[in-house]
């Protein structure tokens, strides 16, 4: 599979660094990918499982040498839709990722197409919200960990309310150019402050940071 590390996550995008991942999760059938087998096989002792006083190979357990150690039950959550994001950023940068692509730790993913959502996680009430809880870094980073961003509240609004949010995330996705996505940004931006009843006072507090 595809995999994307922290780097290639971009806002709203990714860029792919053409990099792979080989998942053999269990109860996969190695004899059935011949080429994969091969290569495998050239770390064979190293991917084994270990007997007890064994210094090569890994934790011991039932699973075979060329399968995950635990059964990771999860994994089809890796395999669809999703909004991702990296673990430091200096502001909210939350990707779509269409199905088919993994994503590396620390990296983080919410299981999902909702592109109202990742409009919401990238505007600038967004933005601020999470930056209040999150820890800052060197250089004005912030940790984008889900145990902050998860506390962001989402306002329940109407799917035809999150349509105007949707048709402007599709075409920042194809957007050409940097003034193209400003004015949608800021289109968004400004609905955002709506959803949550800001005042004009409110809104200036969260331009500030």
């Amino acid at each position: 599979r595809p995999i994307l590390l922290g780097k290639d996550i971009k806002r709203y995008k990714f860029e792919w660094d053409q990099k792979w991942i080989l998942f053999t999760r269990r109860g996969i059938e190695i004899s059935l990918y011949p080429a994969i087998e091969e290569y495998l096989y050239q770390y064979y002792e190293d991917l084994r499982p270990r007997n007890n006083g064994e210094l090569t190979g890994r934790k011991p357990g039932p699973y075979k040498w060329y399968e995950i150690q635990d059964n990771v039950a999860y994994f089809e959550e890796f395999e669809g839709p999703k909004i991702a994001w990296g673990n430091l950023a200096l502001r909210s940068q939350f990707a779509f990722i269409p199905e088919g692509y993994y994503i590396n730790a620390p990296s983080s993913f919410i299981g999902t197409d909702n592109l109202f959502l990742l409009a919401l996680l990238n505007s600038k009430v967004g933005n601020f919200y999470i930056k209040q809880l999150g820890v800052s870094r060197k250089g004005g980073y912030i940790e984008y960990k889900p145990m902050f961003v998860e506390q962001l509240p989402v306002p329940d609004i109407s799917a035809e309310q999150q349509d105007f949010f949707i048709e402007a995330v599709r075409h920042l996705l194809t957007a050409q150019n940097d003034a193209e996505r400003q004015i949608l940004e800021q289109n968004i931006d400004n609905e955002v402050y709506k959803l949550y009843d800001f005042n004009t006072e409110e809104v200036n507090c969260i331009l500030s940071v």
